[in-house]
């Protein structure tokens, strides 16, 4: 099997090590330095234990009629990566995005899939990743063919022939939680363990059952609860990217919802706005 896997992130790191053992692999990244570093493999820390995965890193998508790619970046970075996907071969390709926008993006495409990723993974330099969280990848068809990736133990990849709701859910989940820690600037767990801020999940996850009460009846106030305990350690991607004066993906998780309601939402809408407001340009 040839996988291509693009994005030298937490998420692309993690997934290239785990398909490097099943076939070869291609990693596409932005910078030189990283292209660098990767020479020695990726460094892959799971339970306190490293070991070295072999890839190929370069620069640019390669035009193989056999690889099955997964695309890894931030989903305002999805864009032009498709626009590059018109002018090479594959045999299918897979998004791995946040948020609700990827879908349709990648819907037009041959042999298109959408992924969702529910493992924890932690970058430590260009090179290194630590898987944080057991959790499944999975993949559902949007058009076409699957890629057919062998199960493995530590990371489970589940095929779902209806996608889109696990889409959705994850999308809901996120907006329960990354916006207010990124304002907030504290851990997932902070969010059951501060009285104060667990109201405001609540009222939430109060306006988004009566503005979206189809999309909720997968996401209860019980379900916000066990991921934030799950993942009470970590920071979410949001809360990063404010933290370090990068773009996040308020747009393409927040703005998304929003977007598709027809009833006020002034909790989740207040917090968009405080996110969008720490990022400049």
């Amino acid at each position: 099997m040839k996988f291509t896997v693009i994005g030298g992130g937490a998420v692309g790191l993690l997934l290239a090590s785990y398909l490097a053992e099943q076939g070869d692999v291609t990693l596409v990244v932005r910078r030189k330095e990283q292209l660098e570093a990767l020479q020695q493999g990726i460094r892959r820390i799971y339970n306190g234990c490293a070991t070295i995965h072999n890839v190929h890193a370069t620069l640019v998508i390669p035009d193989d009629a056999a690889q099955h790619i997964f695309i890894c970046t931030k989903a305002y970075a999805l864009t032009p990566i498709l626009a590059q996907l018109q002018h090479v071969r594959y045999k299918t390709v897979s998004g791995c995005q946040n948020g609700l926008a990827h879908v349709e993006q990648l819907r037009p495409l041959q042999n298109s899939n959408a992924c969702v990723v529910e493992f924890g993974a932690l970058k430590q330099d260009d090179a290194t990743v630590v898987h944080t969280g057991i959790g499944r990848i999975v993949i559902g068809a949007l058009s076409g063919e699957s890629p057919r990736v062998a199960k493995i133990d530590a990371l489970p990849v589940v095929y779902e022939q209806h996608i889109e709701p696990i889409v959705w859910r994850k999308a809901l989940l996120n907006c329960l939680i990354n916006p207010l820690t990124a304002v907030m600037q504290v851990k997932n767990g902070a969010l059951i363990q501060n009285e104060q801020l667990f109201q405001i999940v609540m009222q939430l996850h109060r306006e988004l059952q009566q503005a979206l009460p189809q999309h909720m009846e997968a996401v209860s106030l019980r379900d916000v609860i066990t991921l934030c305990d799950k993942t009470a350690a970590n920071d979410s991607s949001m809360c990063v990217d404010v933290r370090v004066g990068r773009q996040s993906e308020i747009d393409e998780i927040v703005g998304c919802i929003l977007a598709a309601c027809t009833k006020s939402m002034p909790t989740l809408s207040t917090l968009y706005a405080q996110v969008k407001s720490m990022y400049t340009r």
